[in-house]
């Protein structure tokens, strides 16, 4: 028998454990799509604040439409087969014939339930029955059916990303799908020893398409992109250091000098899993080889934990954006899927699956995003 779990391989990102789609690549549809979302308010002249002036914006918006990521419109995307999501999520929520009524509620509680947003998950699920003119669900209720979505969710899907790079500027782009969050950044070092980094992000969300039947992606946003100097990131490097917490309130250490860099988290029973990396115009990355079966928290048979640690040494891999503030470090939990077989009391592991990433945030304060959990970590 072959069973897939989740190892809890712990680290965040904003994308480093997944394939590298090579500079000649094709760049799906879906990925120009969110390209064009995330940047859409700097091209159109929507976003009226300090970015739409910033300089290094400018350059960074002209060296994606140098490498033709920014199409005159919005890139075409597939809609989501209604049979992938509307009628699961229908049939979990007993709508029947009603379910086309209630197809932007479903897109918003499944992005809910896909990053393990339980809080906001319920309380759309209470408005879904209060529009279908039932009573509301008891705490029972709710929870039976956010448990029935969340499992019915299946495996995490893998991150998707691609990368170019240029003798005088980087681009890489990022869809964290189990995060519901996608990135994309320029790196342009066209200016000898002052390199600058402008990172456009948004939230992915499912939405209805355009003919209101079927539901579609797209990306929200954020308030602002970020752009860091070498001088503003040299800067940030000297505020960090120091113990920082995570959702969980688990704590992380963060130690080293100048571009090198190393955290350590602790679990409730205080192993402690360490990571070596780098510190780059504000980003760190950074990586752990497991090594050691206390390393992996999910429940897995020892003998396969014994065997990852031995054996396949699967990496955790941390990426963490530090905020101008220097009060957050913001990316992902990165993990991965464990194919093992099991027959006749013997375990073996068959395969290891690509990564996927859901949300981590670390804070100063263990106090500083009360009851809030960094998704499904063990």
């Amino acid at each position: 028998m072959k069973t897939r779990a989740q190892l809890a391989l712990v680290s965040a990102a904003l994308a480093i454990m997944v394939s590298w789609a090579p500079v000649n690549a094709d760049v799906s549809a879906e990925m120009m799509a969110l390209t064009s979302d995330v940047t859409s308010p700097y091209r159109t002249g929507t976003r009226a604040d300090r970015d739409t002036s910033s300089a290094a914006i400018t350059r960074a918006l002209a060296i994606l439409g140098k490498e033709n990521l920014l199409s005159a419109g919005r890139a075409r995307t597939e809609s989501i087969d209604s049979s992938a999501i509307i009628e699961p999520y229908g049939k979990a929520l007993a709508l029947g014939a009603r379910v086309n009524q209630f197809i932007p509620e479903i897109g918003t509680l499944h992005d809910a339930v896909a990053n393990g947003n339980e809080s906001s998950a319920k309380d759309i699920i209470a408005k879904i029955y209060a529009k279908a003119g039932r009573p509301a669900p008891d705490s029972a209720a709710l929870e039976s059916t956010y448990r029935s979505l969340r499992n019915s969710s299946g495996e995490a899907p893998a991150t998707e990303r691609f990368a170019i790079a240029r003798p005088d500027y980087k681009v890489e782009a990022t869809w964290a799908r189990a995060a519901n969050k996608f990135a994309v950044e320029v790196v342009d070092e066209s200016a000898p020893g002052r390199p600058t980094r402008t990172m456009f992000e948004g939230d992915v969300v499912t939405r209805p398409d355009a003919s209101g039947t079927a539901l579609e992606l797209a990306a929200q946003p954020a308030a602002h992109s970020q752009t860091i100097s070498s001088a503003e990131a040299n800067a940030l490097r000297g505020r960090i250091d120091g113990r920082w917490w995570d959702g969980d309130r688990r704590p992380w250490d963060v130690t080293g000098s100048g571009p090198s860099i190393q955290l350590a988290e602790t679990y409730p029973d205080g192993h402690q899993v360490k990571y070596s990396g780098t510190f780059s115009l504000a980003k760190i990355s950074a990586a752990h080889p497991v090594d050691d079966p206390a390393d992996i928290r999910d429940e897995l048979p020892m003998e396969i934990k014994t065997q990852l640690a031995s054996s396949y040494h699967p990496p955790y891999r941390v990426t963490l954006e530090v905020r101008p503030e220097g009060n957050e470090m913001v990316g992902t939990w990165s993990s991965q899927a464990v194919t093992y077989s099991s027959g006749f009391g013997q375990f073996t592991v068959e395969k290891i699956h690509d990564a996927f990433d859901i949300p981590l945030l670390l804070t100063r304060t263990a106090n500083s995003v009360p009851g809030a959990a960094d998704g499904d970590r063990p």
